[in-house]
């Protein structure tokens, strides 16, 4: 199957699924380290996808002396280093002609169905996430929306892709959401306090002033609606070079991804169940009053779909 452009490549994929293992080893490893300490033992519950896909630990490269401490190729953490580790393994077993381990024949037939399915099913749907609510005070529970690991993969893929592909409709003062730039940077928000520095020398002596605004349960109430006017006034700006066919399918994720979760149906109505007030000693989902949505939506605001994982 020829790759389309540079989207949902073989390549970035196994660089996502290399990213995921090397944090999922380093997660397992400071909650085996924690329980020795604590004298407790807790399941560790992984999907088991990830270990059929990639290669088992214990035949993981060793690395060199020049990827360690005063190494030329310096990594300076343990996840870097597992990334590292499982990049120069597949690459190993990759070049193998023969015998072929059957992790790496699991990981090639798993990307030719996620392959298939992204370009080719015209049912491609996305599944609702699973909703954790994580207490944030004592009266309020913020949602941790989970999905599961295929659509998990193809979002953060989307993500990634219109990221850089909507990088030129930014304005160089805007540091958020940003891809890497020429110089293979992201920005950050250390790369504004630069630049509010330069700007007070500049104007030293003057009288500055600072605007700061927080919108309100921006991603929990945002319309449906508005944001697939706003993606599709971004995707048809002639600055977004993006391929037909690969665009017609990012439309397609993104319209299941909208139609997988509102925070009304997903969210709020999790509070009506008695296990769950039982289990949370009442607290809830935080989100704006009522009043405010009826003077942005009606009276009927509970049909509108609103708010995004």
């Amino acid at each position: 199957m020829k790759d389309k452009e540079d989207f949902f490549t073989n390549e970035k994929l196994i660089s996502q699924l290399i990213s995921f293992r090397a944090k999922k080893a380093k997660s397992n490893h400071d909650l085996h380290i924690s329980q020795s300490y604590l004298k407790t033992r807790k399941e560790i519950k992984d999907s088991e996808t990830i270990y059929d896909i990639m290669p088992p630990r214990r035949r993981w490269v060793n690395l060199g002396q020049e990827y360690r401490k005063n190494g030329k190729f310096f990594l300076d953490n343990s996840v870097k280093m597992n990334k590292k580790r499982l990049e120069l393994t597949i690459e190993r077993d990759r070049k193998k002609i023969f015998n072929k381990p059957i992790y790496y024949k699991n990981l090639q037939e798993y990307l030719r169905k996620q392959k298939l399915r992204v370009f080719f099913y015209k049912k491609l749907k996305i599944c609702k996430p699973k909703v954790i609510p994580i207490p944030k005070n004592s009266t309020t529970l913020r949602p941790l929306c989970s999905y599961n690991f295929d659509d998990n993969l193809i979002l953060k893929e989307v993500n990634s892709y219109l990221t850089k592909k909507f990088d030129t409709l930014f304005f160089d003062c805007s540091f958020a959401f940003r891809s890497k730039n020429k110089d293979d940077h992201v920005p950050t928000h250390h790369d504004t306090i630069v630049k509010i520095k330069k700007y007070l020398q500049i104007h030293k002596g003057e009288q500055i002033y600072v605007a700061e605004c927080d919108l309100q349960k921006f991603f929990d109430t945002i319309n449906h609606q508005v944001i697939k006017n706003s993606y599709e006034k971004a995707i048809s700006d002639k600055r977004v070079s993006i391929p037909n066919r690969v665009k017609k399918r990012i439309s397609k994720i993104i319209d299941e991804y909208l139609m997988s979760y509102n925070f009304i149906d997903n969210v709020k109505s999790l509070e009506n169940a008695p296990s769950f007030n039982n289990k949370y000693e009442n607290k809830t989902f935080g989100w704006i009053k009522e009043k405010d949505l009826i003077a942005l939506y009606g009276e009927k605001y509970k049909e509108e779909k609103l708010g995004i994982p």
